[in-house]
């Protein structure tokens, strides 16, 4: 079996306990901290679009020289 089929395979397997997290959107608002209550009730896109800024500006912050280097400034 090659690696896609594989791949294919185990999405198949993982998607019923990704519906029930909330899909992929689920997972990121666990892994900041929201509860179940926070996430059956939505959380407005730009919520998501503020975390994502912020989440953004701090790995800048960290990361600059490594972003400089690779860019080439």
């Amino acid at each position: 079996m090659n690696r896609a089929a594989a791949a294919a395979e185990v999405a198949d397997a993982l998607r019923p306990a990704l519906d029930n997290v909330g899909g992929p959107l689920g997972i990121v608002g666990r892994v900041i901290g929201l509860g179940g209550d926070e996430l059956d009730a939505g959380v407005p896109k730009w919520a998501w679009l503020g975390i994502g800024v912020v989440g953004g500006a701090i790995a800048m912050y960290f990361l600059r020289p490594r972003v400089e280097a690779f860019v080439g400034d």
